[in-house]
This record gives C-alpha cells, structure tokens and sequence, in this order.
C-alpha cells in the first residue's frame, strides 16, 4: 500500500486533499443543526420553555 501511494501521490495530489478533521466536524455541525431545526419544528410556539429558551 505504501508502495502505491508513493507512486501515485503526484498524480493524486494528496497534500492537496481537505483535512479530514474539518470534513467530520463539519459533517457534525451539519447533523446538528438538522435535529436541532427538527426539534424546532415539534415544539409549540406558544411553550413557555420554547419562548424564554428560544
């Protein structure tokens, strides 16, 4: 395997690629707010805990 990343790194660039810490947090971020609008959407507009925590 390494042997192949050797030979192919300058074709494929791999410095180049997105950090992949970034990409899962992001992905995370993303999950999160989905639920959190979701939850949102349950929730009565007129609920005393939606209005003073909202």
């Amino acid at each position: 395997m390494y042997s192949m990343i050797l030979k192919y790194n300058d074709k494929v660039d791999l410095d180049s690629l997105p950090d992949p810490e970034v990409l899962f947090l992001m992905q995370n971020i993303r999950k999160f707010i989905k639920l959190s609008a979701e939850k949102r959407k349950e929730k009565d507009l007129f609920d005393i805990e939606y209005v003073l925590f909202a």
